[in-house]
């Protein structure tokens, strides 16, 4: 079980924030309504990835597959959550790979329109004493 939960907790986190999924996430935003905004959202991708992390272990029942979906998806939040709480109290420092414009600081799904086109933006600044 603490396998599954894991597997799912990091399938989710690559879907959400790796760079590899950028293309597949650039389909997504160009979508109309709450669709754009999927690829961003822990619960929406957790569930479905329980749900498929489900049916590819050998449960074919759908409410095994939903069960799956819905304990990913809540687990997946829960860390998000407490990591997101955790970093507020934190020094700020930002980081590269992380897209400046995910919809979990604003709320799951939320109409977070700060740039529609889909294109991310990643400015990347060399400290000073380094040129020196």
């Amino acid at each position: 079980m603490l396998e599954f939960l894991l597997a799912g907790l990091g399938l989710t986190s690559i879907i959400i924030i790796s760079p590899l999924f950028y293309p597949v996430k650039k389909l997504f935003y160009r979508m109309p309504g709450v669709l754009k905004h999927f690829p961003d959202c822990a619960l929406c991708v957790g569930f479905w990835v329980g749900a498929f992390l489900s049916y590819f272990t050998g449960n074919e029942s759908i409410s095994q597959a939903a069960f799956a979906g819905f304990m990913i998806s809540g687990i997946t939040w829960l860390v998000y959550e407490v990591v997101r709480a955790l970093a507020s109290r934190a020094p700020q420092m930002p980081h590269p790979m992380m897209d400046p414009r995910n919809s979990m600081r604003d709320g799951c799904c939320g109409d977070n329109d700060n740039n529609s086109s889909g294109e991310i933006d990643f400015v990347i600044t060399k400290d000073k004493s380094e040129n020196s």
